[in-house]
């Protein structure tokens, strides 16, 4: 008996935990940057191959999903999640460890850090958006790479 109180009162614990931390939410997010050029900038994903979207900067923002711990995600028929290959900033089908946070700023944070993001042109992209757009990097790959922090727009 009192093993089964103490796994019901557990298991208790751990939904209302996770109630509280756990809450999804809508959220979109923008560059922050002391660059004219890319300062305000919202984040949207651009198809680039099976499964995978990576984000670009401009005028709109997509809608994605956050579930206040960890994992940012798009919830359509791929699933797909909120990570980085390569360097890039992605939406993809693949498993991400990634470990996605907000600072008391709302600075997206990368496996703690908020600093690391770079907007980047000519990266060489599948679709070459890059030779117009600029494309959301965690590093600066070559002289068209400006700083940014990425914060909830």
């Amino acid at each position: 008996m009192k093993f089964t109180l103490l796994t019901a009162l557990l298991s208790l614990a751990s939904i209302v935990s996770y109630g509280v931390e756990g809450a999804t939410s809508t959220i979109e997010l923008k560059a922050v940057s002391n660059n004219s050029a890319v300062n305000g900038l919202g984040l949207s994903s651009v198809h680039e191959g099976a499964g995978i979207n990576y984000f670009f900067l401009g005028q709109g923002s997509e809608k994605l999903t956050y579930d206040g711990v960890s994992t940012i995600y798009v919830e359509d028929s791929l699933h797909q999640t909120f990570q980085v290959d390569s360097s890039i900033l992605e939406l993809s089908v693949t498993t991400t460890y990634n470990h996605w946070t907000f600072d008391n700023n709302n600075y997206l944070a990368l496996n703690g850090s908020t600093d690391g993001f770079y907007a980047c042109k000519n990266f060489n992209d599948p679709y070459s958006y890059s030779s117009n757009e600029y494309g959301v990097l965690t590093e600066k790959v070559n002289s068209d790479c400006l700083p940014i922090k990425i914060s909830k727009a």
